[in-house]
């Protein structure tokens, strides 16, 4: 289980999540921004293309597409995106 601090112009919360069952991702967001709860579950369970590295070659790379939460390595990579697309912060 992991859990990490997140933060939107002085708004925080904290989203805690682990590998469930199948591999689906479970998490929780706690938090007494109603927005910032939204824009980040609204972006953890979008549907996206994934670029995923099939070796230390600049262009060589595969397209996944998939649901955030479909799988650990997707719900990680979409952390990584989160301030970029929503302007939230994650607190590693």
């Amino acid at each position: 289980m992991a859990k990490i601090g997140l933060n939107r112009l002085g708004s925080v919360g904290t989203l805690t999540y682990k590998e469930g069952d199948n591999k689906k991702v479970d998490y929780q967001i706690e938090s007494k921004d109603g927005e910032l709860t939204k824009d980040a579950e609204t972006y953890l369970e979008a549907k996206r293309t994934f670029k995923i590295p099939e070796s230390n070659e600049e262009d060589d790379y595969r397209e996944d597409v998939a649901i955030p939460t479909d799988e650990l390595t997707y719900f990680e990579l979409a952390l990584s995106t989160l301030y970029a697309e929503t302007g939230i912060k994650v607190e590693w």
